[in-house]
């Protein structure tokens, strides 16, 4: 496997230092939202690669219209590799007969064949993967407006902003966020409303760590409080929800996100600043924030990575 070392340094000529390593066996680079990651074991290399926040909600017809599209992508890459489309049902929202994407690049070389081919074609390789990232980026680029995932997320978040029923209000906004969520390769949900012997978590994330920002982070779980009140957020709610993440191990979960529609009070903004330092963070997910990821078709990935650096900066 040494043979491969010093590639690296010539592939991150093209794609900028790896964003993360494992010692001597994988190795991740990322150029704009193009992600590949090199995994190497005795008996060769194997690259997966995909474009971050590339999933995609479609109904049938533009389903396969996208699939057509990426396998004419295959021309451009000079190995032998697969364009992958991995499929997710539809949430219960967006009904049925509807297809939940995400387009992934893979293929695997055996060092036998690395040395009959000469060891720096690994760079072209890599460099004709990048090539093909881009292209998947902008075919994602057009299908998002045909993405009819948003357009129903759009309707619930109207539901959620409207509707006047205490209990209803609550749910939509967990149901709203746990749909974003979902959507989103970076994330998992595993609990909603998990009840513990001492408290109530709204949502229960873990964090996949498949783009640079979550990778660092170094939180597996990230916890999300929800509150879609007509009133103000007080200071209380930042104590109680701080506490939740506390009570935490800090190898396990480190930051929380408190999701609301309504702004917090002057004594609540205070109390996030008295946060400040601790080993842990509380980030603030306000409406306007999930008004621009729907109406503007933004990834949640994209979101709450603003929110949660903002929160380093108070």
């Amino acid at each position: 496997m040494s043979m491969l070392f010093p590639i690296l340094e010539e592939i991150s000529k093209v794609l900028g230092k790896p964003y993360f390593s494992s010692p001597e066996t994988r190795f991740g680079f990322r150029k704009g939202n193009c992600v590949i990651i090199m995994s190497l074991d005795e008996k060769g290399m194997g690259v997966g690669s995909f474009v971050g926040g590339a999933r995609l909600c479609l109904d049938p017809k533009t389903f396969y219209d996208f699939a057509s599209s990426l396998r004419k992508l295959k021309s451009v890459h000079q190995t032998a590799h697969a364009i992958t489309l991995e499929t997710h049902p539809a949430s219960e929202e967006f009904g049925k007969d509807l297809f939940d994407v995400f387009p992934r690049l893979s293929y695997n070389m055996m060092f036998s064949s690395l040395k009959r081919k000469k060891s720096m074609r690994v760079v072209g390789l890599i460099e004709d993967t990048y090539k093909v990232l881009v292209e998947i980026e902008k075919l994602v680029k057009e299908y998002r407006a045909k993405d009819v995932g948003f357009d129903n997320l759009k309707k619930l978040w109207e539901s959620t902003l409207v509707t006047k029923d205490k209990n209803e209000k609550g749910k939509l906004l967990e149901k709203l966020l746990s749909t974003l969520i979902a959507r989103d390769e970076n994330f998992a949900i595993t609990d909603v409303n998990l009840r513990t012997r001492s408290e109530e978590l709204d949502i229960v994330v873990e964090n996949s760590g498949l783009v640079p920002f979550f990778s660092q982070l170094r939180c597996p779980i990230i916890l999300f409080e929800c509150k879609n009140w007509s009133s103000k957020i007080g200071a209380d709610e930042i104590r109680n929800f701080a506490q939740k993440v506390q009570n935490r191990p800090r190898a396990l979960c480190s930051v929380g996100v408190l999701v609301t529609v309504t702004e917090l009070t002057r004594d609540a903004s205070n109390e996030l600043l008295g946060q400040r330092g601790r080993d842990f963070a509380i980030a603030i997910l306000e409406r306007k924030d999930l008004e621009k990821t729907i109406t503007q078709r933004i990834p949640i990935a994209e979101t709450l990575k603003n929110v949660i650096r903002k929160s380093g900066l108070r």
